[in-house]
C-alpha cells in the first residue's frame, strides 16, 4: 500500500486525463497489489511524460559531465587561436571541456557540415574577434547568425574574446559582454599568458 501511496503521488493529473483517471479508479477491484503498481506507474509515466522530459532537459546542463567548447576564428589569426587552445588545456587534463576547432576536420569529412554539427552541439562558442574575422564572408556571416541564433536561443554562452584592436562596438554581438576585461586586445598585452587568465 505504501508503495502504491507514492506512485499515485507522483502523479500530476489535469482536465485532460479523465480516461486515465477512470482507468485508475478500476484498478482496485479485484487486481493484486503488484498490478496495482504496475498500472499506477504505466498511467503515471503516460501522463507525465512531457514533464518529465522538461525536467531532464532542466537538469541536464547541471549533471553535464564536460562542457563542448566551439572556437570561431578567422585562419589569419591562427597563431592566437593555438594560444587560447594552450590556456585551456589544464581544463581539458581536468576533463571539464572539449574543444572543437576546424582544424580538427579529418581527410574525407564534409568541413561544413563537421563546423556545423560541431556548432550545434556547443555549450559556448568563443568568437576571436579581429579585423581578419569581421572581414570574413564565413566568420561574420553564416557562423556568426547561427552563434547569435543560439545565444537568443539559450542554446549556447557566446563569448567574444578581442584578438587585436578593430572597430567592433557597433557590431551585432557588441551587445555581449566580451573578454579580456573591457575589450583590451590580446594583442596590446605585453604579457600575454595573463591575458589569456582574464
Amino acid at each position: 500500500d505504501e508503495a502504491i501511496n507514492l506512485l499515485e503521488e507522483s502523479l500530476t493529473i489535469d482536465s485532460t486525463d479523465i480516461i486515465n483517471i477512470k482507468l485508475l479508479g478500476e484498478l482496485y477491484e479485484g487486481a493484486t497489489e503488484y498490478q496495482k503498481a504496475t498500472e499506477i506507474y504505466k498511467i503515471g509515466t503516460r501522463i507525465n511524460r512531457r514533464l518529465f522530459e522538461s525536467k531532464i532537459k532542466a537538469i541536464k546542463p547541471m549533471t553535464k559531465e564536460k562542457i563542448n567548447l566551439f572556437i570561431s576564428y578567422s585562419h589569419n589569426d591562427e597563431n592566437f587561436k593555438d594560444e587560447i587552445v594552450k590556456s585551456l588545456a589544464s581544463q581539458v587534463r581536468l576533463n571539464k571541456i572539449n574543444i572543437w576547432q576546424d582544424r580538427l576536420i579529418t581527410a574525407g569529412q564534409e568541413w561544413n557540415s563537421e563546423i556545423f554539427n560541431n556548432f550545434r552541439n556547443s555549450d559556448i562558442i568563443l568568437l576571436l574577434i579581429s579585423s581578419d574575422f569581421i572581414a570574413s564572408d564565413f566568420c561574420f556571416g553564416k557562423g556568426l547568425d547561427e552563434a547569435m541564433k543560439r545565444h537568443e536561443s539559450k542554446e549556447s554562452i557566446i563569448i567574444p574574446v578581442i584578438l587585436r584592436p578593430c572597430d567592433w562596438h557597433e557590431l551585432i554581438f557588441s551587445k555581449l559582454q566580451a573578454v579580456p576585461k573591457d575589450g583590451k586586445p590580446i594583442s596590446t598585452w605585453t604579457d600575454r599568458d595573463s591575458a589569456w587568465l582574464e
